[in-house]
């Protein structure tokens, strides 16, 4: 039997899953069985989290292009195997955020919220996830991500110190939009943010807090 090649992403770049594609219907239970497992490993695999939960979405009805999104993923993981990864232990004990947003399928205007975070050299929480909102903008679409990484930070703060790992300074989350930022900083952009819903302000009292 003829091996596939490796592939470097877990997506075709730039591709565009939708759910009316009109391409042929795949077999829907095997399609729900492998997106189960990839479920299951996405426990400890933070790499294919974004990934597995865009293909979710279309595990009533999934189609040829759907089921060969999810064979690229299965090359994917087959392509790594022999990787290990290395945890190293440092003297700083700081935890810190990453967040981002993505698009996903062309069939709503909502995108997808990313965060992950790490603690010494472990990256040991992380999600994925469909806004509940249409934002209308990457902009407020980057805010809300953030903020559900601000709640996410808040949350294992308060875990670290319950086992002891007390978090000295504030809590950084590295977000790559500029205006988000600026948002979350300055309160009084109201008419830039008058559309978000007011549980994603949270980031900015969090901000103002620095803990």
């Amino acid at each position: 039997m003829e091996q596939c090649k490796p592939v470097a992403t877990l997506n075709v770049v730039n591709e565009k899953l939708s759910m009316n594609d009109g391409v042929d219907k795949a077999d829907d239970s095997v399609y729900r069985s492998i997106i189960g497992s990839l479920f299951y490993l996405s426990a400890t695999r933070p790499d294919i989290v974004f990934a597995t939960s865009l293909l979710s979405r279309f595990t009533h009805s999934p189609s040829q292009i759907h089921f060969c999104a999810t064979k690229r993923v299965l090359t994917y993981i087959r392509g790594i195997t022999d990787y290990n990864f290395y945890f190293l232990k440092t003297e700083s004990g700081e935890l810190q955020g990453y967040a981002d947003s993505e698009s996903g399928s062309v069939d709503d205007a909502k995108s997808t919220s990313d965060y992950a975070f790490s603690f010494v050299s472990i990256v040991f929480s992380w999600n994925s996830s469909m806004q509940d909102v249409e934002a209308q903008s990457s902009t407020k679409a980057e805010y809300i991500s953030a903020a559900a990484a601000a709640n996410q930070a808040i949350c294992l703060r308060k875990i670290l110190l319950d086992v002891g790992q007390i978090q000295d300074g504030a809590t950084v989350i590295w977000v790559d939009n500029k205006s988000a930022i600026c948002i979350a900083n300055n309160p009084i952009q109201q008419w830039i943010t008058k559309h978000i819903k007011v549980k994603f302000h949270a980031i900015r009292e969090a901000a103002k807090s620095r803990n």
